[in-house]
């Protein structure tokens, strides 16, 4: 497709005195404001545009015309866009064609869009399965889920380079809180996704898609030591579900979960490391340290100090069992079952409802909370 019109976004823009703006304005007339489809991201000191003919994005720019023979212009910009026959690796942009939005309609127009991947990590496959039924096509980019309960059972080995060990541990705890579950089936969960993060390629855009609670900032602080450490100069965003559903994305819309992408948060090369350190310290349980790296992140984060100091709080201290323990403790007293009087089997469903109301910056499961309820009762039956 021949085309003389060009859509920009970053720093080509009218606004802009770089030399390669100024190249253009010389070589091409200024229509007016333009759009395409598609998603900007902020990668610190310029912008990348992505563009899918589905997603109901918008990127702002201009469009021009280049009058005259385009090949020198287009030979300065490439080179400008880093474009060019002496690149050793996969190209930061590529120059494609997009359809732009303006006053006299749609136009098609050449544009330089960025030309590494997307890689979307979500914290459990149900938000996969949102994603793909509520916003199909929408969100480019592969999909990698971190299936796993980070805040419950060994995470010994979890910062060291060679990750078996950690693997290991966390094979056995899960077989036995479910013994149908095999090796194989916690390889296929999650050591694979692991693998996948750690092989993501150099300069990729990296969305990490977690909630406020506990659960979820455990899981996100491993995910951020495994980019840290293996994936060399990323771009990497937190989309979380904001002050609504600060605890579950399926609490909204399929319009305000693509709001809360649009509005995704960059994660800089000092905040990334700061997330690394959490769960560094969280291995070592070092309580200082895990307050000292929350505070380095409070001023863009603040639910992370929070998420931390409700993980501190579940520490058991005289007579406290720590405050999850606690708070079922006080629920099973009101509801009678603190001696184990009535089975736990027809009693559970409301106990959990009123656990997850009153707790929900924990983000336990189900699961999770009746391991507890039933070490609650051995306890309560052995005094």
């Amino acid at each position: 497709m021949n085309t003389q019109n060009i859509f920009v976004y970053g720093l080509l823009q009218s606004k802009y005195d770089n030399e390669a703006a100024e190249m253009l304005r010389k070589h091409a007339t200024l229509i007016g404001p333009s759009s395409i489809h598609g998603a900007v991201f902020d990668l610190g000191d310029y912008p990348a545009a992505f563009f899918e003919k589905n997603m109901k994005g918008i990127v702002p720019g201009e469009l021009y015309y280049i009058h005259g023979n385009s090949k020198q212009l287009l030979k300065f910009l490439d080179e400008f866009e880093g474009i060019g026959p002496d690149e050793e690796h996969i190209l930061e942009y590529h120059r494609g064609f997009v359809p732009a939005q303006c006053e006299g309609g749609e136009k098609p127009a050449l544009c330089y869009l960025y030309n590494r991947a997307i890689t979307h990590i979500l914290n459990g496959d149900g938000l996969k399965h949102v994603l793909e039924k509520l916003l199909p096509g929408q969100i480019p980019g592969e999909f990698l889920t971190m299936c796993e309960c980070l805040m419950d059972g060994p995470v010994i080995g979890g910062a060291n380079e060679d990750l078996s060990l950690f693997f290991e541990q966390r094979t056995r705890f899960l077989q036995e809180l479910y013994p149908e579950l095999d090796a194989d089936e916690y390889d296929k969960l999650g050591q694979s996704e692991f693998q996948k993060m750690r092989q993501i390629q150099k300069k990729s855009v990296i969305c990490l898609w977690f909630e406020r609670d506990v659960f979820c900032q455990v899981n996100l602080w491993f995910v951020a030591w495994i980019i840290n450490q293996y994936v060399e100069q990323p771009h990497v965003y937190l989309i979380e579900p904001g002050p609504k559903s600060p605890y579950a994305f399926n609490g909204l819309s399929a319009a305000e979960i693509y709001d809360v992408f649009e509005q995704r948060i960059r994660i800089d090369p000092e905040q990334l490391s700061a997330l690394a350190m959490l769960w560094q310290h969280y291995v070592a349980g070092n309580r200082v340290g895990l307050k000292q790296s929350a505070l380095k992140l409070s001023e863009h984060f603040l639910f992370i100090p929070e998420a931390v100091q409700a993980h501190l709080d579940r520490e058991a201290k005289g007579s406290s069992l720590g405050r999850p323990m606690d708070t079922l403790r006080e629920i099973m007293v009101e509801q009678g079952l603190e001696q184990g009087s009535k089975p736990i089997s027809n009693n559970f469903g409301p106990i959990f409802l009123e656990f997850c109301c009153r707790e929900a910056l924990y983000g336990y499961g189900d699961m999770q909370v009746l391991h507890m309820v039933e070490q609650l009762q051995r306890w309560s039956s052995k005094s």
